[in-house]
């Protein structure tokens, strides 16, 4: 009904569209949102890359991912990265303002997580890595979805979801027995700003279980912040080790654990950090309306 003179499809799992909108004769720009798992000449990815290749053009968020998609170089192929809109943020207040909005300790040395309950992003291993932990002045809050839904289901649920649901139940006992004699973790969930909660950290921590693209990694540079996140080379486009991030050995809570404390411990590097981070964010991620 609309006859568009072109369509664009922004995520790679829209790639059935393409041949639609081909045999209509209209034109398609599919932007690649995710980063690649697993091998590329893994059969999957070789047929999904087939079916990419019919687009009439490809953009990806990172030069990573355009290089190991690998298109045929008959089509035409762009990297456009991600972008934060500093406008939207308010970067007005001293993060002793933001705690104290926020009811945090002002003394106290805070781990950011944003990623909810959930496996994909990874709670279970920022959880694992603060049994490690032992200085008194570190806690954690994790923000997003608690999955709330999950952990009370009905057992007909709990079967559907049989492997989220274990896994939301066993990362919640971690955590009451985590907080058993101190508050170590709080669980504070979705969040309408994200602005003081960013401003009122000293890291950002990015666990994910199953790599995916790091918008919390520029997010947190905006206020220039550190971040630890695990050592998967979809990362390398924007972050370093040691320059605007920490590494930590993937699947690796302990290693995670370390990272924390190498930062409580130094402050300045934290600090050295979180300004490179700032750098990069500026550099390549910011967009205005």
């Amino acid at each position: 009904e609309i006859s568009p003179d072109i369509v664009l499809l922004n995520s790679s799992v829209q790639w059935p569209m393409i041949k639609l909108l081909k045999r209509k004769g209209i034109k398609s720009i599919l932007f690649v949102r995710e980063t690649m798992r697993k091998n590329q000449l893994g059969l999957i990815n070789r047929y999904i890359r087939k079916k990419l290749s019919q687009a009439d053009g490809v953009t990806f968020l990172t030069k990573y991912d355009l290089e190991q998609w690998d298109l045929p170089t008959y089509v035409k192929q762009y990297v456009i990265p991600d972008s934060v809109n500093k406008d939207n943020y308010d970067m007005t207040r001293t993060k002793e303002e933001s705690r104290k909005k926020l009811g945090l300790d002002i003394e106290k040395f805070y781990v950011l997580y944003v990623g909810g309950i959930n496996s994909i992003k990874g709670a279970g291993e920022i959880v694992s890595a603060v049994e490690w932990l032992e200085e008194p002045f570190v806690e954690t809050v994790i923000l997003g979805d608690l999955a709330e839904n999950l952990r009370q289901c009905s057992f007909l649920k709990s079967l559907i979801q049989y492997r989220e649901a274990k896994y939301v139940k066993k990362v919640y006992r971690q955590i009451e027995m985590i907080n058993k004699t101190e508050s170590r973790i709080q669980l504070k969930g979705l969040q309408r700003k994200m602005d003081d909660w960013l401003n009122a950290c000293d890291v950002v921590v990015f666990p994910v279980g199953k790599v995916h693209q790091a918008r919390s990694l520029y997010e947190a540079g905006l206020f220039q912040k550190p971040v630890i996140l695990p050592d998967y080379e979809n990362f390398r486009d924007n972050a370093e080790n040691m320059k605007n991030v920490l590494y930590y050995k993937k699947r690796d809570e302990k290693d995670l654990a370390l990272k924390i404390q190498y930062l409580f411990h130094n402050k300045k590097t934290a600090e050295k950090l979180g300004h490179a981070n700032r750098m990069m964010a500026e550099e390549k991620h910011l967009s205005s309306e």
